[in-house]
């Protein structure tokens, strides 16, 4: 899923593509009695190995060609894994970089594994984000000393009650740089509105898909033949049959902001 940066009224840039298995959709896939995610061991171990696969299903792929940074979501553990050794290996090969997305608890949890992390992925010339936080949560960690380079802002409709004029969001935003901040699961055109009242720039979610898949459906010659779900299903496909059968890859993955 595209996260882009809005430059001015009229154009954007996509700042990265994030790559994930949503776990939910996953479970349907298993015995309705199995509960993946309310299980906390056994979703630490699919997630570990959904890590790996995702990992490895990008050596299948063609990557050199996708504007922007790849994003992934990953548990702190699987950095220091010969798999992830691989994997940045490859990516730096097809002249890429990464960020790695990290859960608050996961975080939280395992703190002098995430200083290691985070300064091995520096060294790297790789960046780190926060994921999933609340302005509750960002109130209440230091986020500036923890060194991110973004920070994932969760949407949800009770955000409009805020005031947009408040001195105090503003200043919060402003503490922890307001152009490091993202605000993501956008539903409709409220959310993005109501983050450039407060300074944000960056947006991510369902309704910045619609306007990404209606930007490509406009530059390609085969825009009126697909619909905007197969359109969108190929374009958040790293590889596969169903994405192979667009003739135009190259406008999925191209910046046409």
């Amino acid at each position: 899923q595209g996260v882009i940066r809005l430059e001015n009224s009229s154009n954007y840039r996509r700042l990265f593509d994030e790559y994930f298995v949503a776990v939910k959709d996953l479970s349907r896939n298993f015995d309705e009695k199995v509960d993946l995610v309310g299980n906390k061991w056994l979703f630490l171990y699919l997630t570990q190995t959904l890590d790996k696969k995702t990992m490895a299903s990008f050596v299948v792929s063609d990557v050199k060609n996708r504007t922007g940074k790849i994003s992934l979501n990953l548990n702190l553990s699987t950095i220091s894994t010969t798999e992830f050794i691989n994997f940045e290996q490859y990516i730096k090969g097809q002249g890429q970089s990464i960020i790695i997305e990290v859960q608050p608890i996961d975080m939280l949890n395992n703190m002098r594994t995430f200083v290691n992390v985070k300064e091995r992925l520096h060294k790297a010339g790789h960046d780190i984000l926060l994921d999933a936080t609340s302005i509750e949560m960002l109130q209440t960690l230091n986020i500036k000393s923890l060194g991110f380079d973004y920070v994932k802002l969760f949407w949800h409709d009770l955000m409009e009650e805020y005031n947009p004029e408040s001195e105090d969001i503003k200043k919060l935003f402003e503490e922890i740089g307001v152009n490091k901040i993202i605000l993501a699961k956008c539903l409709g055109e409220n959310a993005v509105r109501w983050g450039i009242k407060n300074g944000i720039r960056s947006f991510q979610g369902p309704y910045i898909d619609k306007l990404e898949v209606a930007m490509i459906q406009k530059h390609c010659p085969n825009g009126k033949r697909c619909t905007p779900n197969d359109c969108l299903k190929r374009k958040k496909m790293i590889s596969g049959y169903f994405r192979d059968m667009c003739d135009y890859k190259e406008i999925l993955d191209r910046n046409l902001g």
